[in-house]
């Protein structure tokens, strides 16, 4: 697989098995969110809820008045009305003749006839509110000489229906028309107190899924940061040399955090929505079939909208993650090498690269805005279309008495709640795109192939002894390059060889396939007589050591430096193998083996950090010993020190020396002169020097340099 130090920005489709890796690490989680199911449930019923009871208490007790029929004066008109009416939608009251609306204009319309209507409005007193006002009571109204209060014919109205014409309630005193209306009162108050008691449960019901739902975001995202972290620590040297460490930062930081919302936020709001959708849409179809359709039509160009506008979107998310990315690296090795930057004045050209950096994250930035500032008002717009669609066909159908007032508000309040969840994919929509982005970059890095730690190979016996061998050992970095070309010499246990030659030789290639840092092309290279290839990474790197030119000091105090970060150091043992080493420096240092070091041992020598590398080396107590430059850089008055400490911890271990200054060989076993991936001459130091070959050319060299010095 390609690395991911080439940006990844090319157009993938792969969206359904990205998510289902993705919800994978939600698995462990499932109860929790089978409860925040549960909880969405009765979210979802309260959202659905509330406009029906609004929708009762204006068609029961506010407004219980019905504009379904038209009343029909002349004489003339009647006839005509009667021929094309049928007998269950038309009654006679108080010498007046209705017809129901609807009925009367269709049966108009198919006859050819015409008849003088005039709109009225009739108060309805169902039979329970009758009941409750008292049947006595209402009859006298009816009985009355000159009676406006009527008993609703059947089968137009139920049974025990009372009606009249709505201006008639005017003909009530003050005392009876709140008697009148003693009954709606107090359905609006218990209404009203049922709406509270909905709208507190769903309140408390909000804040425990809200809550339920960020600890399983966070969680999630802790597993993929563990596993991320893990899978990044056991990936082999050669992922490291391509990849950006910055790059590498933002993908455990910034891409998981963006999949962290995607758990807690986008996905639940899926789930949410698409049952708020259904359950809407099916009380909406209860209501009136004809309005649930338009809204419908208008819902399909919103869809429309969105798969035009997903692709462009996640596209533009992906350039800006790849250009953040490309920011985060530029930062982490200007940090890294801001000594250099500033050694060489080099500030302005430095801020000019990351200018140009910096600016194409921008655009990036801005054409994302740019598309969300087009879809988003689409859709609100489209929305805003809706409600005015509605209003126009649900008054016609009001004026016509189809419909009620309260069903034409509930639906006002369900158009908002039927485009809600739209819109709210639209607001989503940025961290859905963002994810999906940040997951298939960390993704990028999970499918990268681990070092092999135990090998299908490993018997099962690990060395005893520990001799080093190379037999015509081969490598390349790039397929076609090679940089040691048939390496061959061996090391018994106990002793010691050290190699020189040019920068590039390829002397710290050698020394990095003893632990199996990189795998090899061909040949072989044995510990102990055991090929390397077969043995656990775990047993390797714990019997080898290396002591590098370029001691990484970590954040924290002496004593964890030296054993690593050992849960339980053993202080005793620290303290011993310092005076060992004859640190001298220690004593100097305020809390001793407790004093705190900066990152990368900035408060310390160059020869201090080469020290601390050698205790650390001595802690473990490995059997094979690399040292790869390790006196390069450090200055004459440590160089005696240094000298001294190495002859310590070389004794008795078998060891490979990578020597830049040649007067601190002389006393190896051998010497091996690299050149070009080859070794090129091999012997001790006085009979290299009788050879007059490279060696001696390279030794009188700087022993002409250290003289001038």
């Amino acid at each position: 697989m390609a690395g991911i130090s080439n940006d990844e920005t090319q157009e993938r489709s792969f969206d359904t098995t990205l998510m289902a890796r993705l919800l994978k690490f939600a698995r462990p989680y499932w109860w929790m969110l089978l409860i925040s199911l549960v909880l969405i449930c009765i979210l979802t019923a309260k959202t659905i809820a509330c406009p029906l009871i609004v929708r009762q208490a204006i068609d029961n007790y506010i407004d219980p008045t019905t504009a379904r029929f038209v009343r029909v004066d002349a004489l003339e008109d009647v006839q005509t009305a009667n021929g094309v009416v049928g007998g269950v939608d038309r009654f006679v009251l108080g010498g007046h003749s209705y017809y129901d609306s609807t009925e009367l204009t269709k049966g108009l319309r198919l006859s050819g006839k015409s008849v003088q209507t005039t709109d009225v409005s009739l108060y309805v007193v169902t039979p329970d509110k009758a009941r409750q006002l008292g049947l006595d009571r209402l009859n006298g109204y009816v009985d009355a000489p000159q009676p406006f209060v009527f008993s609703a014919p059947q089968p137009v109205f139920p049974a025990g229906t009372y009606i009249m014409d709505a201006s008639s309630l005017q003909r009530f005193s003050p005392e009876e028309h709140a008697w009148l209306r003693s009954v709606d009162v107090a359905g609006i108050k218990r209404l009203s107190l049922l709406f509270l008691a909905i709208v507190l449960l769903a309140f408390v019901v909000g804040y425990i899924n809200r809550v339920l739902l960020e600890v399983v975001g966070q969680r999630i995202v802790y597993d993929i940061r563990v596993q991320l972290f893990e899978h990044v620590e056991r990936l082999p040297f050669s992922f490291f040399d391509r990849t950006p460490s910055g790059r590498l930062t933002t993908r455990v930081t910034n891409d998981i955090e963006a999949l962290a919302d995607m758990y807690s936020q986008a996905l639940i709001n899926i789930v949410r929505d698409g049952f708020l959708l259904v359950g809407v849409t099916v009380v909406m179809f209860s209501l009136n079939a004809f309005l649930t359709w338009v809204l419908m039509a208008v819902l399909t160009a919103v869809v429309v909208l969105t798969a035009v506008f997903r692709v462009s979107i996640r596209n533009a998310h992906r350039v800006a993650r790849t250009c953040l990315s490309r920011i985060n690296s530029f930062i982490a090795e200007r940090i890294q090498g801001v000594r250099v930057v500033q050694l060489f004045a080099i500030e302005e050209k430095e801020k000019k690269k990351f200018q140009k950096i910096n600016e194409s994250y921008t655009l990036a930035r801005l054409h994302l805005m740019l598309l969300n500032g087009v879809f988003r008002p689409l859709v609100g717009a489209l929305a805003t279309f809706a409600v005015a669609l509605l209003l126009y066909y649900g008054g016609g159908h009001i004026l016509a008495g189809a419909l009620s007032f309260g069903t034409l508000v509930t639906f006002t309040f369900y158009t908002q709640i039927f485009f809600q969840p739209v819109q709210e994919v639209a607001e989503q929509f940025d961290t859905i795109q963002q994810a999906m982005a940040s997951a298939e970059k960390i993704f990028h890095i999970v499918d990268e192939p681990q070092e092999e730690y135990v090998p299908e190979t490993f018997a099962g016996v690990v060395p005893h002894e520990f001799s080093i061998e190379f037999q015509d050992v081969h490598l390349s970095y790039t397929p076609g390059q090679e940089i040691l070309k048939g390496i061959s010499f061996n090391v018994e246990q106990g002793g010691s060889v050290a190699l020189v030659g040019a920068t590039g030789a390829g002397k710290t290639s050698i020394t990095g396939l003893v632990p199996r840092f990189y795998g090899i092309d061909s040949g072989r290279v044995l510990l102990g007589g055991v090929d390397v290839a077969t043995l656990p990474a775990e047993f390797l790197r714990q019997s080898v050591a290396f002591v590098m030119q370029d001691v990484f000091i970590f954040s924290g105090t002496v004593l964890h430096n030296i054993a690593l970060f050992d849960e339980h150091p053993d202080e005793q043992k620290v303290a011993e193998i310092v005076d060992y080493l004859g640190m001298g420096f220690m004593k100097g240092l305020e809390g001793g083996l407790h004093h705190h070091l900066y990152e990368r041992g900035n408060n310390l020598s160059s020869g201090e950090r080469q020290l601390i590398s050698f205790a650390r080396a001595l802690y473990f107590d490995p059997k094979v010993l690399i040292l790869d430059e390790a006196t390069s850089d450090i200055d004459t008055e440590s160089e005696a020190v240094i000298q001294a400490a190495i002859r310590k911890i070389l004794t008795g271990r078998t060891s490979i020396i990578v020597a830049h200054r040649l007067s601190t060989i002389r006393t190896v076993d051998r010497i091996l002169v690299v050149q070009k991936g080859q070794i090129s001459e091999s012997g001790t130091h006085e009979e290299l020097v009788a050879k007059g070959g490279i060696y001696k050319n390279l030794y009188e060299l700087q022993s002409l340099s250290e003289e001038e010095a």
